[in-house]
């Protein structure tokens, strides 16, 4: 970041801080200030903000240590972005919290959900508006109040990116499974998707570099978007109102998840969720079609689908590639990179979980417990489905199971009913005696934290 690009966030935050420690012993009210007076304050620009003066930093402490229900979002972002403030407002929080080793914003799970008795006000929006388009123009443009919003912009958080710095592929090369024997290994993770017979591979190795794919699958236009910190690959049908929407990463994040943008209007999008969040096309009703993924290993992906085309690795990109590289770090930890407001006890948040999503509802299944029990026949809401396990337990497919009901058939990609028809499971359907088929589900792979955190009822089969 320039010294001249957080000159221009200066003012802005002087203009919060000092207005709202100006009146002495009245009451504290961060959000009194009009900043449209003083967003264009420049009195200290360049090496003056650097050095940071002396009353800005002892308004800055007032503020910290003023417990007014409204300072919170302030200090959160000051904190959540590289200010050369940040330090000091994690000595507060550390003191406030009584935590002297804690040296990130994740380990204080009290600031994850804004108090009730604070608000939204047009004081904030503009002054997270202001910081944020201080370290990327374009965030300003996403989280303008001129947009409807169908979430709290006190939750939004700063990614440590800019648009598009993970830079999505765009309709990227792919090879045969020959051709890419020699740098997959059998055991690398895949996400796996198939339309109309068209089968794809995806390695993380590679997704997780760049988090986001456009292409056209099978005649569809699809967007294979990878929030790497919630665990969740999820392929969208791009196709809405008789539109074609294609997406990149806004470097935001919403409650740890990854708020991707379309290229047409620059709506801000949950990833998790496939709707829209903030923008022209926020509030609407509208929702993305999700296509049903499998997070396998590539031997079992191969095995499954033995006509699959694999992702390059010759992307253009100079990342390497190498197995496990991206977030090496957060992959390694239990621990999220970014506080959630939700942890309803029922799984740790980061356990893996299956996640299906119908009609009629949303239900998980734990990894650990799929990867043991192999085929759940299981209901979501008023839709009989099965759930059946990948050979390496590391995800699963569902499908709609009529009244029947299945078992493991002793083979790998089969299944048998109570009357002892033979199944084989496939990408579309599964597939019985005398051609009778049961369509696939859509469902792929999550981290238990993002269900309980966007999924207003979120059933775990097992615990409920």
């Amino acid at each position: 970041m320039t010294p001249a690009r957080w000159a221009r966030a200066l003012p802005v935050l002087l203009g919060v801080v000092l207005a709202a420690c100006a009146s002495g012993d009245a009451p504290l009210d961060p959000d009194a200030a009009d900043l449209r007076s003083l967003i264009f304050w420049d009195s200290l620009s360049g090496q003056g903000f650097l050095t940071a003066p002396g009353p800005l930093l002892r308004s800055l402490d007032e503020l910290a240590v003023s417990a007014h229900p409204g300072a919170d979002k302030y200090l959160v972002d000051l904190a959540n972005v590289p200010t050369p403030y940040a330090t000091r407002i994690l000595d507060h929080l550390r003191m406030r919290f009584g935590r002297p080793g804690a040296d990130r914003l994740s380990q204080f799970p009290e600031l994850a959900l804004p108090p009730p008795d604070d608000r939204e006000t047009a004081a904030y929006l503009e002054f997270k508006q202001q910081l944020f388009g201080s370290i990327d123009p374009a965030f300003a443009l996403f989280l303008s109040d001129r947009w409807p919003r169908t979430i709290d912009a006190r939750e939004v958080r700063y990614g440590g990116v800019g648009v598009d710095v993970i830079p999505p592929l765009e309709f990227p090369a792919y090879v045969t499974p020959a051709e890419a024997a020699a740098w997959l290994r059998a055991d690398d993770e895949v996400v796996g998707v198939s339309i109309n017979g068209d089968a794809r591979a995806f390695p993380v190795r590679i997704i997780a570099w760049h988090e986001m794919v456009n292409d056209t699958i099978g005649g569809a236009p699809v967007s294979l978007a990878y929030c790497t910190l919630c665990g969740s690959a999820i392929a969208y049908d791009g196709r809405l109102r008789g539109e074609v929407y294609r997406f990149g990463t806004s470097g935001l994040l919403y409650r740890s998840n990854k708020l991707m943008y379309d290229r047409t209007t620059r709506t801000l999008w949950n990833q998790f969720t496939g709707e829209p969040a903030w923008g022209e096309l926020a509030g609407r009703g509208l929702r993305l079609r999700p296509i049903a993924s499998t997070y396998t290993t590539w031997a079992a992906w191969l095995a499954a689908n033995p006509e699959t085309s694999v992702l390059d690795i010759d992307t253009g990109y100079p990342y390497g590639y190498a197995p496990g590289a991206a977030y090496a770090a957060y992959n390694a930890s239990d621990e999220l990179m970014f506080a959630v407001p939700v942890d309803d006890g029922r799984l740790s948040p980061r356990d893996e979980v299956f996640v299906v999503r119908t009609a009629d509802g949303v239900s998980a299944y734990a990894i650990a417990g799929l990867g043991t029990q192999a085929v759940v026949n299981d209901r979501v809401g008023d839709l009989p489905i099965v759930v059946v396990a990948t050979s390496d337990g590391m995800g699963a497919r569902a499908f709609e199971r009529g009244g029947r009901s299945f078992s493991a058939a002793g083979e790998v990609g089969a299944l048998v009913d109570e009357s002892g028809g033979r199944w084989t499971v496939g990408e579309d359907a599964l597939t019985g005696p005398g051609g009778a088929t049961l369509p696939r589900v859509n469902g792929s792979n999550a981290f238990w934290f993002a269900v309980a955190n966007f999924v207003g009822e979120s059933r775990l089969y097992g615990a409920d």
